[in-house]
């Protein structure tokens, strides 16, 4: 499969920030976000009709639905070897639909790509079309939720160099992406659970953070344990609701960063690249995060706040600014090992002089 959208970085002017001659962070899109019901949502046009998508991490390529799809005037064909959507709560048919002409807003240069390829799938009523991996990982992504934007990069010279340029002063935690393939090219790392390693999948297009029954059993809490709570249902691109609950863990470790004493929402679940918790959208919110796919590395600060969303029912209401949406409802924040941090011009937030870090 293939998309004209690969090849952003190479097509668009980019624009570049102040950087050390070493290392050169140079910034080709910042898509404004808005947050609806806990989603990442960036505008665009399909076809010059105007469109908003879930900016999705956990996504391996932009898809769309079959209804959208229609309203869009899509061209539809098969996908190739019979290939079928799957996510939490199940999978779902699938097909290729191609758009004559798209656009996101913030792309610098306003460019608009023809020809631009999009999974189609049934999916329950108001599923979103999603942005995937095809285009926010094809480069390095800074992922800035809380003041409402996602940056894409074409990063030059920066191996082994910290790329979390806001950093100044603040602890930054280090994760290293497991390899994926372009067919599954999931953002993947390693934590710690009461001292048991798991596999992490970080995914802005779940709205919560969740780690999978079987995890939790592992980790000695279970559905019918001593304070574990009922946490209502769940759904993902797949029809099928998942029952969640929530327990307490004594600790959890994430790049260094720990959270002690942490509550955590848990379901039957089965997560990609046999993950065995999805940092969502809470945990995105609560953090900013370089996603370095040049090193794979992620590099992620703490902004403060409640760590992850512990609330039973989605919540209603209007679409927001991030900027002024809460970082979730868990109990405590977490505390962060102290590391060295990049030295960032004071006269611009996007200035880029990389310090080699200790690691945290």
């Amino acid at each position: 499969m293939r998309t004209h959208l690969l090849a952003l970085g190479a097509v668009l002017g980019l624009a570049s920030l102040n950087a050390s001659a070493a290392c050169s962070l140079k910034k080709y899109a910042e898509l404004p976000v808005t947050m609806t019901n806990s989603q990442p949502l960036v505008s665009g046009q399909i076809n010059g009709m105007d469109a908003l998508f879930l900016a999705d991490s956990g996504a391996f390529f932009s898809s769309i639905t079959r209804d959208m799809a229609a309203t869009y005037h899509l061209t539809l064909t098969e996908l190739p070897m019979g290939m079928r959507m799957r996510g939490v709560g199940g999978g779902t048919d699938a097909k290729l639909g191609i758009a004559r002409d798209f656009t996101l807003t913030g792309l610098f240069g306003a460019r608009v790509f023809h020809h631009v390829e999009f999974v189609v799938f049934d999916s329950v009523p108001g599923a979103p079309n999603i942005i995937g991996q095809n285009v926010l990982g094809r480069n390095d992504t800074e992922y800035d939720l809380a003041n409402g934007y996602i940056r894409l990069f074409h990063t030059e010279g920066c191996r082994g160099q910290v790329l979390a340029y806001w950093a100044s002063n603040k602890p930054i935690g280090v994760e290293r992406i497991n390899y994926t393939t372009g067919a599954s090219p999931h953002l993947i790392g390693e934590a710690t659970l009461n001292g048991s390693k798991i596999r992490v999948l970080f995914d802005t297009g779940s709205w919560r953070s969740i780690l999978t029954r079987k995890m939790a059993a592992r980790a000695g809490v279970r559905p019918d344990g001593p304070g574990v709570e009922a946490a209502g249902l769940t759904r993902g691109v797949g029809p099928r609701p998942i029952e969640t609950w929530i327990g307490r863990f004594d600790s959890l470790d994430i790049g260094g960063e720990q959270v002690q004493n942490a509550k955590l929402r848990f379901g039957d679940i089965d997560l990609f690249g046999d993950a065995d918790m999805l940092l969502g959208a809470d945990f995105f919110l609560s953090h900013r995060l370089f996603v370095a796919v040049s090193q794979r590395e992620i590099y992620f600060t703490y902004n403060g706040g409640r760590v992850f969303d512990l609330s039973v029912s989605r919540e209603k209401g209007v679409a927001a600014r991030i900027g002024d949406a809460a970082a979730g409802n868990s109990d405590k924040g977490p505390t962060t090992q102290t590391g060295s941090v990049p030295a960032v011009d004071s006269g611009t937030e996007a200035a880029a002089r990389i310090a080699r870090p200790t690691r945290v």
